[in-house]
């Protein structure tokens, strides 16, 4: 479980939008940034197939997860059924959902105007200001 859902419904509750409406009309809109949640239909050519690693039976995450069982860690790699399956992540479907924790779609220039923004507006975190 993430919080991805919470703020979703925060947002939605106190704006009256969802969050990939929220995003787009106050955020990433006025920005010119090409980030979305639940990407558009018309963006759908511009966007990369993910391209999933290799299982590592190797790996120490999985042999934990078989050592202890009700391990949280292991309990997340399985909760989630074919969610993470590269046929469900490259579908149409996933990517126009307005999953807030997983539903991210930016081009790089986007990501890097928002995080420009955003960089710009935190406080500053030198020594003496």
């Amino acid at each position: 479980m993430t919080s991805g859902f919470i703020w979703g419904e925060l947002v939605r509750r106190i704006t009256g939008k969802t969050i990939g409406r929220f995003l787009r009309e106050e955020i990433a809109g006025p920005l010119e940034c090409d980030v979305w949640i639940g990407l558009p239909e018309a963006e759908e050519h511009r966007v990369s197939n993910v391209i999933l690693a290799d299982f590592d039976p190797n790996s120490k995450m999985f042999a934990k997860s078989h050592r202890r069982a009700g391990w949280q860690g292991g309990r997340m790699l399985d909760n989630c059924g074919e969610l993470f399956s590269p046929e469900m992540i490259n579908s149409r479907a996933f990517r126009a959902a307005e999953g807030p924790a997983t539903g991210g779609v930016a081009s790089g220039l986007g990501l890097a105007r928002l995080t420009r923004h955003c960089l710009w507006m935190a406080p500053s975190t030198e020594c003496g200001s």
